[in-house]
């Protein structure tokens, strides 16, 4: 946690862990109280063996910490074929491919330096999924059916180079969550935040500040 005023909460997607926010968690924390975790299964954080869910766990965290409401950046989920059969290497690459470089887009289109950053974090993760005996076992939710019971201010940030289902699911976050805005990030993959972390910062930060009161 850093920083101080209205809690923001910082979820990873299905690779690596809270590591992925490193470019934002300060710049958020000059004006908000920046709130980042491992969760279950990634980072730092144990697997466990019973069956569990993100959104409880959430829930725990924020009434550990005393907040009742809070802002929250969340990046989609997915899961590998390549993770079932137990090739790492596969897992990493095909998972790089889809995440970062973009659908069918070249493995040159981002920095080398930052490609390879991001490989490493992906590879760490991986290896240290593998050391353990079991795969966590995650509670459904049962999302779709209520995102029109969403009232607070919703901010989709979308990248132009992301996967189809990507841009469905926010096409379908736009469509069912009343008076969300929906904001495309240009030449950015999956992990904008990563790719374009200037760019990110500026559109979450405004949405924010311009909600910062409601």
């Amino acid at each position: 946690m850093a920083g101080d005023g209205p809690p923001v909460i910082l979820m990873h997607p299905g690779q690596a862990g809270l590591v992925l926010w490193e470019r934002q968690f300060l710049p958020f924390a000059r004006s908000y109280r920046v709130i980042r975790y491992d969760a279950r299964g990634f980072g730092r954080s144990e697997r466990p063996d019973e069956v569990f869910s993100h959104y409880e766990d959430l829930r725990g965290l924020l009434d550990h910490l005393g907040y009742k409401f809070t802002r929250l950046a969340e990046y989609f989920k997915a899961i590998k074929d390549a993770a079932d059969r137990g090739d790492r290497e596969t897992f990493v690459e095909v998972s790089l491919r889809q995440w970062f470089d973009g659908p069918g887009q070249p493995a040159t289109r981002t920095a080398p330096a930052l490609r390879e950053e991001v490989k490493r974090l992906m590879r760490e993760h991986t290896e240290q999924a593998a050391r353990r005996d079991t795969r966590p076992r995650v509670q459904e939710v049962g999302a779709v059916e209520r995102l029109g019971e969403i009232a607070a201010p919703t901010l989709i940030v979308e990248s132009a180079l992301d996967a189809p289902d990507a841009h469905a699911i926010s096409a379908l976050l736009e469509r069912s969550i009343r008076g969300s805005r929906r904001v495309v990030i240009e030449d950015a993959a999956h992990l904008v935040n990563v790719e374009r972390p200037d760019e990110f910062a500026r559109v979450v930060l405004d949405f924010l500040n311009a909600v910062r009161d409601t």
